[in-house]
């Protein structure tokens, strides 16, 4: 590691330690700083919800208080129907609700359960009796409920009234004669107005709501969780605080703080406690208000409590500290760090141009350093001296391997075959002038490449098959490989012997591979065999081949249970013709037969000359059932005489000659190996005979027996 991020190291753990100490005070000190803040901070906020919340209500219920002790409202009260106290009361009621804030009204009496209604756009002036409760009907229970409960001389409820399809927070004030109710009178409040003045004011990271005696949620900025007339609903239809607060210890705390506080009957008492939620632990606080009967819970995030962060505090002393290890740093490196760098440039420089000393005198301030530079200067002057002894024996080494390695290219080039060097990928490495001018390519364009950019597809994937096979079994491979061209025509023969290279662990790394071209050697072996099994003239196979051909036949047969025919033919009257006009004329016509003999054939039949002017033929595999191979044989005959009937133009010295030719022909029918080759040709001579006895120009047939 370098000094430098040694000292860097160093100074990070001075750092570190200094940073714990400071992060341990800044907790301290904040955590009571904190506490203190976040304790006056909900002590006001919810003084600030409930009074701003309260203040609408308490206004409203003041003048409700007042108009119940309007004479006109009691008397028409204990008797609506009475149109004089009707209208007296009306005109109260009409007189009140233009001081309402929502210049809305109702009355409800119990006597004749009728409900008059009038709100700010007067919509009901001339019609103010809206409906007449029903006991029996659900939502009429909230004022046979309401009457009962004596002891709250008013209360408020948020409720829908479905038959006037109106939502507001209804404030119900009992109006009672000689200590009996005897109906309850009051204004509401618009929901939406209301909510957005009490509990839908926009506080990041604050939500306040307020609940029922029952944690029924009375007002929450989202419409959805009010419980509408709350004290008629069973607690199973009731939103509750569930879905704010999800763990039960929770809300069973808030259900004894509420008690606690309904008891102490204090508006002044604060209950705070943290929500054990994981993921979002919150602060609450929760009050009481008498004056309605309901409780105002208040939510605090963490991030509104904290007065005083403690990243402050330690980034401030972090930053004091940093730039004290700054300057420590910077005083180590001008003094230890920047003449050892200096010293590792002259190094570098060194290296880069080994020829030239580089300045090994550096600036320290102490003598330590002085020394340290003169000895690394007579370092690099050592090593100057070593290295140039060193350049100077390799370079004579690299001459004689370049010399070595010219005389290894001449012996390469001037041998008769073709030597290449091929790695892993089977590509070329190295390949002699022979190889360069197999290809018709220079050596820079070969080097690189595979088999396939230099020969045909199936010659290639060949060669790589076998170089997979050298680099995977680390053999030595001798084969024979017939090079085409594009025709498909055999242009070169190679005889290719392929060596692996191998390191001393024994991997194959490289093959070497020789190939010597035997092109005219095989043409040579191909043409003696053209003369040992082919007839010079007619190129027809000779005795020889023939001889091989049947023995093949009798193997064929004997196998596939089939039969075979053998057609000994002679040419009839060919001797006259031979002596009187030359052997010339006579092999025309034999290269006639013969051409005529193997169009009448099959491909898989054989024709061959047998000697003079005779021919055999051997018909292959005709059939198992011996008449379809007779009458197939029959077939091939007759249009063999057919043809060979036809006349010949033979060509003299100075004009034309034209000949009439018939052949004689003995059959002979076998199947399988019951008779050698050679009595089967003496059985179809003897036929051939016969024929010329009966008259020329006919076949005979001389079966051995029906069944051989």
């Amino acid at each position: 590691m370098k000094i430098k991020n040694q000292l860097l190291l160093a100074l990070g753990g001075v750092f570190l330690v200094f940073m714990l100490g400071v992060w341990y005070y800044a907790n301290l000190a904040t955590q009571s700083l904190n506490e203190y803040w976040a304790q006056r901070l909900i002590e006001k906020q919810l003084f600030f919800d409930k009074n701003r919340t309260l203040q609408p209500i308490l206004q409203e219920t003041a003048l409700a208080k007042q108009m119940a002790q309007e004479p006109a409202l009691l008397a028409m009260a204990l008797d609506d129907n009475d149109l004089a106290a009707r209208e007296a009361g009306l005109a109260v009621l009409e007189n009140y609700r233009l001081k309402f804030q929502d210049h809305s009204f109702f009355a409800a009496f119990r006597k004749t359960q009728h409900y008059f209604y009038n709100d700010a756009d007067n919509s009901r002036q001339n019609n103010p009796l809206a409906y007449t409760l029903n006991p029996q009907t659900a939502d009429d229970q909230w004022f046979f409920r309401a009457i009962q409960l004596t002891d709250r001389p008013y209360q408020i409820n948020v409720n829908k009234d479905t038959v006037l399809g109106t939502t507001k927070v209804w404030i119900n004030l009992l109006l009672k004669h000689q200590g009996e109710v005897v109906g309850i009178i009051g204004t509401g409040l618009g929901l939406d107005s209301f909510l957005k003045q009490s509990v839908d004011i926009s506080q990041p990271g604050i939500r306040n709501l307020f609940i029922d005696e029952n944690l029924n949620i009375q007002l929450d900025r989202d419409e959805r969780r009010i419980n509408l007339a709350s004290f008629i609903k069973p607690p199973s239809e009731q939103e509750n605080l569930s879905f704010l607060l999800s763990h039960p210890e929770d809300l069973n705390t808030i259900k004894t703080f509420a008690k606690q506080l309904k008891s102490a009957n204090s508006v002044e008492q604060i209950k705070t406690f943290w929500s054990h939620d994981d993921g979002n632990q919150r602060l609450i606080g929760i009050t009481y208000l008498p004056e309605i009967g309901w409780f105002n819970i208040t939510l605090f995030e963490p991030d509104e409590l904290v007065f005083i962060d403690p990243l402050f505090i330690v980034s401030t002393l972090s930053g004091l500290i940093l730039l004290i290890l700054f300057i420590l740093f910077r005083v180590n490196h001008a003094l230890f760090i920047q003449p050892l760098v200096q010293l590792t440039q002259s190094v570098q420089q060194f290296r880069v141009d080994p020829h030239q000393l580089p300045n090994t005198s550096v600036r320290g301030y102490s003598q330590e350093m002085d020394t340290l530079s003169t000895e690394f200067k007579s370092l690099i002057e050592q090593v100057k001296y070593t290295q140039e002894t060193l350049e100077q024996r390799i370079q004579e080494r690299t001459l004689a391997l370049q010399e070595n390695e010219t005389k290894l290219n001449t012996i390469l080039n001037i041998i008769p075959a073709f030597v290449f060097i091929k790695d892993p990928a089977m590509r070329f490495t190295y390949v002699n002038k022979a190889v360069q001018n197999l290809f018709k390519t220079p050596l820079r364009d070969i080097i690189g490449k595979t088999d396939h950019s230099f020969f045909n597809e199936d010659f290639a994937n060949s060669a790589e098959i076998e170089d997979r096979k050298v680099f995977e079994k680390g053999e030595e491979s001798h084969r024979e490989e017939s090079v085409l061209n594009d025709a498909g025509e055999v242009v070169k023969v190679l005889h290719t012997v392929k060596i692996p290279l191998k390191h001393e662990n024994g991997s194959v790394y490289a093959l070497c591979g020789i190939a010597w071209d035997i092109t005219q050697q095989k043409q040579s072996e191909l043409a003696t065999k053209q003369l040992a099994l082919y007839d010079s003239l007619t190129q027809l196979p000779n005795r020889r081949l023939l001889m091989e051909r049947l023995q093949q036949e009798q193997t064929l047969g004997q196998r596939k249970k089939t039969y075979a025919a053998l057609l000994f033919l002679d040419l009839d009257n060919f001797k006259p013709l031979n002596d009187n006009y030359g052997h010339d004329i006579g092999d025309q016509l034999l290269l006639q037969t013969a051409q005529r003999l193997t169009q009448a054939v099959r491909e898989t039949d054989t024709v061959a000359r047998f000697g003079g002017d005779e021919f055999i033929i051997i018909l292959s595999e005709l059939s198992t059932d011996y008449s379809e191979a007779m009458a197939s044989t029959q077939k091939i005959v007759d249009k063999i005489l057919w043809q060979l009937a036809e006349p010949y133009d033979l060509t003299l010295a100075q004009s034309g000659l034209q000949h009439q030719c018939t052949l004689s022909i003995g059959i002979t029918l076998f199947k399988g190996q019951g008779f050698n080759p050679q009595q089967i040709i003496q059985h179809a001579d003897q036929a051939m005979y016969l024929a010329k006895k009966q008259g020329r120009n006919r076949s005979h047939l001389s079966p051995f027996s029906a069944t051989s």
